[in-house]
């Protein structure tokens, strides 16, 4: 096996997989641990560890940006070894028990939302309908389910392998969230950009696998000009979209930062092939570690006595 087929097998997958939800995982842990004190900012190590975790990056934004391109890298080629029943079959089952377990959970441990959002979380399409997320990882999983429609009508349509049908519409999505970012801009109204530059970046990894496959100098080219073009609007959009914090501690260069870093770790870890057995574990488990980390970490950290903690937490 020559090295580019080494490095087109998934084993480096769950280790990412399992870093991004350590990512994800820590920077809500240290958000709590921020929010309630548990930690002294003024503590020098404290404020390295803020400044990187939250300042310069954001770590939970790189996991979220892996997780799309894994989704990105993996499902297409998924969903061409199986039918469409097949597919939405495994997908179903792959996401729903553990999101109805994740609402329990919360429903359990937090506080009593009504049966109304319950139940309207519980389709997982509630954003579409203006629902608030039981949980704040929720938004990530509409995303998600988008792509898996868009993938769907592409393979029905002959076109989820069409690199020509696929730039445009990499393209297609790439207008729009510049669009809405623009909008945003001029009107300060919190319009959904993250949906169409989740789904680009999603068909970006797509059409990267789909190069590295056919391993041709004039596919490579093509994929340069792709990547240049991704480059050139996701620079000034983050600008648009991100430079107004809107409740969630927004910064347009901490989105820049953030997107850059995932695609390097992407990379890296595909090119090195890394593998780890903590990692892969994680991995394994990365979908109900990244529902359920956010409930039952917070619910342990406000409920528990971190005295003991306080000295390492820079107390």
């Amino acid at each position: 096996m020559n090295k580019l087929n080494a490095t087109l097998q998934f084993s480096w997958i769950q280790s990412l997989r399992g870093s991004a939800a350590l990512l994800v995982a820590f920077i809500h842990f240290w958000g709590t641990c921020v929010n309630y004190h548990y930690v002294n900012l003024e503590n020098a190590w404290v404020k390295l560890i803020q400044f990187f975790t939250y300042e310069l990056f954001n770590f939970g934004k790189i996991g979220i940006v892996i997780f799309f391109l894994v989704s990105g890298w993996l499902v297409p080629t998924m969903l061409q070894r199986k039918s469409k029943m097949q597919f939405l079959k495994n997908r179903f089952f792959r996401l729903y028990p553990a999101f109805w377990l994740s609402i329990l959970v919360s429903v359990f441990y937090s506080y009593k939302p009504s049966l109304f959002l319950i139940v309207m979380n519980a389709t997982m399409l509630h954003k579409f309908f203006g629902v608030d997320d039981l949980i704040d990882v929720y938004w990530t999983l509409q995303i998600e389910i988008a792509f898996y429609i868009f993938c769907v009508f592409l393979q029905q349509k002959k076109w989820l392998f069409q690199k020509a049908k696929l730039t445009a519409l990499l393209y297609a999505l790439l207008g729009l969230a510049f669009s809405l970012a623009l909008l945003r801009y001029f009107t300060n109204y919190k319009l959904p950009v993250a949906m169409p530059l989740g789904l680009a970046v999603m068909f970006l990894a797509h059409l990267w696998r789909m190069t590295l496959e056919e391993n041709s100098e004039q596919s490579k080219l093509e994929m340069r000009k792709i990547i240049a073009a991704f480059v050139l609007v996701f620079i000034p959009l983050c600008y648009l979209a991100y430079n107004h914090d809107y409740g969630h501690h927004e910064a347009w260069y901490r989105y820049l930062s953030s997107y850059a870093a995932a695609f390097l770790l992407f990379e890296i870890f595909r090119k090195k092939n890394m593998k780890n057995s903590v990692l892969q574990y994680l991995g394994t488990i990365s979908y109900s570690l990244y529902l359920l980390h956010s409930v039952t970490g917070n619910a342990f950290l406000r409920k528990t006595n971190l005295s003991a903690l306080q000295p390492q937490l820079g107390k």
